[in-house]
């Protein structure tokens, strides 16, 4: 975890590998409903080890720019993602940024739908697509839920409305998938009898 890495912190001064695990964890925690706690956590490491290289701030900003929206905190949300743009271009070439620059984008086309500049939303859309894993189900959702919001603003209804079901597709998709994941840990859990191998059984005992 990121405590691990604090002990580490003279041995790896400019990399600090531990940053970007606390960010993302940080960035999941505000996500998940709960922005003010990993914006105290956040606020309270980085007045000790403030950020050193390009992909260091680009996830701090990332994550400073959603929480401070999540905490309705617009006009700091924008300073920091304006401070993140030019760090993303930065690590552009960087195949390990690829999914995080990606979503990064996409909450950037999201908050600026929200402010009611779709000349930004489209700006960031189309630098986001060019981050798109072909058949990464939650990237296809989230460029279709994007494409929605902008089609329904410019009054293309009809094709806001294929945006929409292609959204629900992506979503249905992800749910099955979901699914299926759940249905092969519990089949892990059962014994084989062609092998005669047990397992540990899922659910309680008795």
């Amino acid at each position: 975890m990121a405590e691990e890495g604090f002990g580490e912190e003279p041995a790896n001064k400019v990399k600090r590998m531990w940053y970007h695990q606390l960010c993302v964890v940080a960035l999941n925690i505000s996500k998940f409903g709960h922005p003010q706690t990993a914006m105290d956590v956040v606020q309270a490491t980085i007045r000790d080890y403030p950020p050193l290289t390009a992909d260091n701030k680009f996830h701090l900003y990332n994550f400073m720019g959603f929480t401070y929206r999540q905490l309705g905190q617009v006009e700091l949300a924008a300073k920091y993602y304006d401070m993140m743009l030019p760090f993303m271009d930065s690590i552009r070439n960087d195949r390990e940024e690829r999914d995080r620059l990606f979503s990064a984008y996409l909450d950037l086309a999201d908050f600026y739908m929200d402010r009611g500049r779709p000349d930004l939303t489209k700006k960031y859309l189309k630098k986001g697509k060019e981050y798109a894993e072909p058949g990464q189900i939650f990237h296809v959702s989230k460029i279709h839920d994007i494409q929605y919001r902008i089609d329904s603003s410019e009054g293309n209804y009809l094709k806001a409305l294929n945006e929409f079901r292609l959204r629900r597709l992506a979503e249905d998709s992800i749910y099955s998938l979901q699914r299926k994941n759940k249905f092969a840990e519990a089949a892990g859990g059962v014994r084989d009898p062609g092998k005669g191998q047990e397992h540990a059984v899922v659910g309680p005992e008795g």
